[in-house]
């Protein structure tokens, strides 16, 4: 069980980086197209939108960002949830506690 939780972590993680390289419209479009990846790639493109790790191919947008992770983190996307959860702790000006107790 616990070999199967690795391996599905290491597939995830390299789902991600794949990801990772695309832009903003290659990403778009597997939201649309892919539905089996499509929170991954919500996911991704939000926290490259608030980050702004790739510029040059996801421009920043922390509106846009935040909304890709709340669709997501809708849809029981677990990474997203914890993203969410770790932004608002971190750069919230005023965290709403209850909120993040939830979400933990």
């Amino acid at each position: 069980m616990v070999e199967t939780a690795a391996a599905s972590a290491s597939t995830q993680a390299q789902l991600w980086d794949e990801l990772d390289q695309l832009t903003e419209a290659e990403l778009e479009s597997v939201i649309t197209n892919e539905p089996a990846k499509a929170d991954d790639a919500r996911f991704v493109l939000g926290r490259l939108q608030i980050e702004g790790t790739y510029p040059e191919k996801v421009p920043v947008n922390d509106t846009k960002g935040n909304n890709w992770l709340k669709t997501a983190a809708k849809n029981g996307h677990v990474p997203s949830l914890e993203y969410q959860t770790y932004h608002s702790i971190r750069f919230d000006r005023h965290p709403n506690v209850k909120k993040i107790m939830g979400g933990l």
